[in-house]
C-alpha cells in the first residue's frame, strides 16, 4: 500500500464528510449503478465540467469504500483481487477547456472466478496529481469522488432484516408525535438494496391520521451492512402550524404507528403504540366557547335589559 494512496484516502474522506466550499468543476452523473456477469468487460462515463474561466489538468484515481451505519462512506485503499478499484482502467489525466465539459469513459474487467453480488468503488477527480497530494499536502477542497455500483449477475441473493424502530414520541403521551424516527436495516444478502417504505398512523378505529413516505431519497445499504435511517416527523414551524396539525389527528387516546419497508419484494414491518391528548388545541377550542358564551351571554343581558 503506497504513502501517496493512503494520503489520498484520507483527503477523500474529508472531502465526502466535511464539504467546505464550492468546486471550480462538477462531475455529473455522482453515482454511476451497472450490471455485468463474470469475465466480462463492463463500461461506463461520466461528464466533467469545468467552471473555472481558465483551462484546467483533471487528475484520476480510484478507491474502494464501505459505508459507516449512518450511511456515509468509509474510504479505504486495500488493493486486493475482489474491490471494484482494481477491476476499473480509466485516464490518469485529462486537460478540459475554461467553461466546457468532457466525456471520461472507463472499464471494468471483471474476473470470471469472484463471487456474484454487489461491488462498489470511488472515481476520485482532482486538480493535482496524486503525488502531489501526497508531498505537498493539497487542499481537501479539490478532491471529489464520484461512487460507481457495479453487480455482478449469477447467484445473488436479497434479504433485509428490520432490528430496531426508535421514534421520539413512542410509548409517551405526547400532543403531537414530533420529533424524529430511527430504524435500522441490515442487509443480509449480497446485493444493494433501496428500501422504500411508510410511516402509518392510525387511531383506536383504525382510521388512517397521518402516513409519511420513509427513504423518499432513496438511499441504498451495502451487502452485509448495517444502516440507520433517521428522518423528520411533523416539524411545525410555527405554533399555528403546530395546532393546524394537531387537527390532522382529530382524535383523542392509544394511537398505533406502523413502519413497513420493502427492499427486492421483500416486506419488514413493525408497531408501537402512543398516546395523544392535544390539550393545547382542546385549550384553544375551550377558550373560544367560552368566549362566545360570554358574548353571547353579554348580549341576551344587555337585550333583557
Amino acid at each position: 500500500m503506497s504513502l501517496r494512496r493512503i494520503f489520498l484516502f484520507l483527503l477523500v474522506s474529508l472531502a465526502v464528510l466535511v464539504p467546505t466550499r464550492s468546486f471550480a468543476f462538477s462531475v455529473t452523473p455522482s453515482i454511476i449503478d451497472s450490471s455485468a456477469l463474470r469475465g466480462e468487460t463492463g463500461r461506463g462515463e461520466f461528464t466533467l465540467i469545468n467552471t473555472a474561466s481558465e483551462e484546467k489538468i483533471f487528475y484520476f484515481d480510484t478507491l474502494n469504500f464501505t459505508s459507516s451505519e449512518t450511511g456515509s462512506p468509509v474510504f479505504s485503499t486495500d488493493s486486493s483481487k475482489g474491490n471494484l478499484a482494481t477491476w476499473m482502467s480509466l485516464p490518469s489525466s485529462l486537460s478540459v477547456a475554461a467553461n466546457s465539459q468532457s466525456q471520461i469513459s472507463f472499464s471494468i474487467v471483471i474476473p470470471d472466478d469472484i463471487p456474484s453480488g454487489s461491488y462498489q468503488s470511488a472515481i476520485t477527480i482532482s486538480e493535482y496529481p496524486s503525488e502531489v497530494v501526497s508531498v505537498n499536502g493539497a487542499t481537501v477542497e479539490a478532491i471529489v469522488a464520484l461512487l460507481v455500483f457495479l453487480t455482478v449477475e449469477g447467484e445473488t441473493t436479497a434479504q433485509i432484516g428490520l432490528l430496531d424502530v426508535f421514534a421520539d414520541f413512542a410509548d409517551r403521551f405526547v400532543s403531537l408525535p414530533t420529533g424524529t424516527i430511527s430504524y435500522r436495516l441490515q442487509n443480509q444478502g449480497n446485493i444493494f438494496l433501496i428500501p422504500t417504505g411508510a410511516l402509518i398512523i392510525q387511531d383506536f378505529f383504525g382510521r388512517i391520521l397521518y402516513q409519511q413516505t420513509l427513504n423518499e431519497k432513496g438511499s441504498r445499504i451495502l451487502p452485509a451492512t448495517t444502516r440507520t435511517f433517521t428522518e423528520s416527523v411533523l416539524a411545525p414551524q410555527s405554533w399555528k402550524e403546530f395546532l393546524m396539525m394537531q387537527t390532522r389527528f382529530w382524535s383523542v387516546g392509544p394511537m398505533t404507528a406502523e413502519v413497513t419497508l420493502v427492499a427486492e419484494g421483500q416486506t419488514v414491518s413493525t408497531t408501537f403504540l402512543f398516546w395523544y391528548f392535544p390539550w393545547q388545541l382542546g385549550t384553544v377550542v375551550l377558550s373560544s366557547l367560552l368566549v362566545i358564551w360570554l358574548i353571547g351571554h353579554f348580549l341576551l343581558s344587555k337585550k333583557k335589559s
